[in-house]
């Protein structure tokens, strides 16, 4: 885990940097399951990560399935109870790949996509840092990603198309996660590419600075940004655009 960001993450409140050990971070990490259809599983399906200090049925409450059922797109949804307590005990990556990937993989989907917004949007970004073979597809809606030196480094460099960091290739090492990015923005023209990497965000979010850095270095066609802060109406938003813009559906075989 990209640990300098994740520490940034923890001193987000007070009551975090007093008490994250007290977050519960159950073990085995629990899932909620949306299936497209009773009659069995799906060829694809896309795992959820939700934001800090939202349960695992946000993403229902707040429209998410019922606007992917809109579209007739057949896939199975996951919805990983990714609670702030295994930030900050340090298990995100062990309990969400060996409890929710790694099942999901064994039950032999054709595709699968991630997605998460803000916390969850690290979580997604950090996992697939060092997982990202495993996955077709990650939407990162609002996501923090860290601040301070490696963004000031970027922004030096004159963007992260330019910019060439050095060793990179600790798993707590926050340029490794950045270098990942960059990576993967690069390879958005590439037909073969995967995981393809999407971005969706408010423009007056106060984390926009960091992702405008991403931004920059992704065509137009993967991007969702619009007007907006950190919160659901944008989340929202950023979701349908990516159902009805991107490649989900028709690699997940919509229904026209």
């Amino acid at each position: 885990m990209a640990r300098s960001a994740l520490l940034a993450l923890l001193l987000l409140t007070p009551a975090c940097r007093a008490f994250g050990f007290l977050f519960p971070a159950p073990t085995p990490m629990q899932a909620l399951r949306y299936p497209a259809s009773p009659a069995g599983r799906a060829e694809c399906l896309i795992i959820l990560l939700p934001g800090r200090g939202d349960d695992a049925d946000a993403f229902e409450k707040e429209g998410f399935l019922e606007e992917l059922r809109a579209r007739h797109i057949p896939a199975d949804v996951e919805v990983a109870a990714a609670a702030f307590g295994y930030y900050a005990k340090w298990t995100f990556p062990e309990r969400f790949g060996g409890d929710v990937v790694e099942p999901a993989v064994k039950q032999g989907y054709r595709r699968i996509w991630l997605a998460g917004v803000s916390m969850g949007g690290f979580g997604a970004a950090d996992f697939a840092t060092h997982h990202g073979d495993l996955f077709d597809g990650v939407l990162l809606i609002s996501p923090y990603l860290g601040e301070g030196a490696v963004l000031d480094e970027i922004e030096r460099a004159g963007g992260l198309r330019q910019w060439t960091p050095g060793n990179a290739t600790g798993a707590q090492d926050e340029r490794a996660l950045w270098l990942w990015l960059k990576t993967a923005a690069e390879a958005a023209t590439d037909p073969a590419e995967r995981p393809a990497l999407y971005l969706g965000f408010g423009q007056d979010d106060s984390m926009a600075r960091t992702h405008q850095l991403l931004a920059s270095a992704l065509p137009p066609s993967r991007l969702y940004a619009g007007p907006g802060g950190h919160d659901w109406p944008v989340w929202r938003r950023a979701w349908a655009a990516f159902l009805d813009r991107s490649h989900f559906a028709s690699r997940c075989g919509a229904a026209h």
